[in-house]
């Protein structure tokens, strides 16, 4: 099982927009090897949070992988020609943080998440 770390860097804004939908568009072929149940680690810097840490990191989201599938190029806003994979988080296992964690804090994560 793996546990990925991803920057979010539009996180505020992917958050609005998504409705809450547990899916990680990219490019990378990393996430086209991700398999059921690894994790996804999403931090994003205090900058993206309206934090006066700016250079922060704040954890924001942990996401338990359900499927990686090819990006069926059905949102405008993730085309397939720029991001060809698309990762699909299973939403009982996976959470987002309203109050972001930084840096530096000590977390606990059992194995149900």
């Amino acid at each position: 099982m793996a546990d990925v770390l991803v920057y979010w860097r539009d996180f505020k804004k992917n958050l609005d927009a998504s409705g809450g939908d547990f899916r990680w568009h990219s490019n990378a072929r990393l996430f086209a090897d991700l398999h059921a149940g690894e994790r996804l680690w999403m931090v994003t810097s205090g900058k993206n949070q309206g934090h006066e840490a700016e250079q922060a990191g704040f954890l924001v989201a942990v996401w338990r992988v359900r499927e990686t599938i090819p990006n069926p190029d059905d949102d405008p806003a993730y085309p397939a020609s720029q991001y060809r994979y698309r990762v699909v988080a299973d939403p009982t296992a996976s959470f987002t943080l309203e109050d972001p964690v930084p840096n530096g804090i000590k977390l606990s994560c059992t194995e149900a998440l």
